[in-house]
């Protein structure tokens, strides 16, 4: 049953066969069908955004890591964005990705996809004041009542990750981790470089 405004699906990893992605997206919509042919799937989809557009809700589908999408796959996505009602679009498509998503939307098979991108927006790295505001904030939502990293670790990660969240957030698991482990509460500098070879960081390059 539909009780959302907004019903969203989310796919962290797209690298996958077209009808595995199909049933992803069943799956996180709560379809409760499991297909073995995309035709199948498709019929059910469009009664499903009908359905939802019936009820006055918004589905959004969002893909992360969309870099490394296929050309087949791509098309697949843009037989999903062309279900339409009344010339009204049933489906809002998110691609979420590192900069090379660029170079791949540009090459000439992705064409037809790359013309259907109404709105593209670029994330500059953070700032160091913004990666230890950024942290504090994941803390937060979390439920950690402080800041479990000191000023100087903070400054640390938004060195070697060039303030990108992505590795910040690994970063940071990754010392609060070897911090639970060690029995502390406080994660310092030294937890940061542990973390930072672990990762395979090239020190001395950020």
């Amino acid at each position: 049953m539909i009780k959302h405004k907004a019903l969203v699906a989310f796919i962290p990893i797209p690298d996958m066969e077209p009808i595995d992605f199909f049933n992803f997206i069943s799956e996180e919509f709560g379809m409760k069908e499991k297909f073995l042919k995309e035709v199948d799937f498709l019929i059910h989809f469009k009664r499903f955004l009908l359905t939802a557009h019936s009820k006055h809700k918004k589905v959004f589908l969002i893909i992360d890591e969309a870099q490394s999408i296929n050309h087949e796959l791509f098309e697949k996505i843009r037989l999903l964005s062309n279900i339409e009602l009344d010339s009204r679009k049933l489906i809002n498509v998110f691609f979420v990705g590192q900069s090379e998503i660029e170079n791949v939307l540009m090459d000439e098979k992705n064409k037809a996809i790359r013309q259907r991108i109404t709105t593209a927006s670029h994330l500059n790295p953070l700032t160091e004041s913004e990666t230890k505001k950024y942290i504090a904030h994941r803390l937060r939502i979390a439920g950690a009542k402080k800041n479990m990293f000191t000023s100087e670790a903070c400054s640390k990660i938004h060195h070697i990750s060039d303030g990108i969240p992505r590795l910040i957030n690994s970063i940071c698991d990754c010392a609060l981790l070897s911090g639970y482990v060690e029995g502390k509460k406080v994660v310092d500098l030294s937890f940061i470089e542990d973390c930072q070879i672990e990762l395979r960081i090239p020190i001395g390059t950020r």
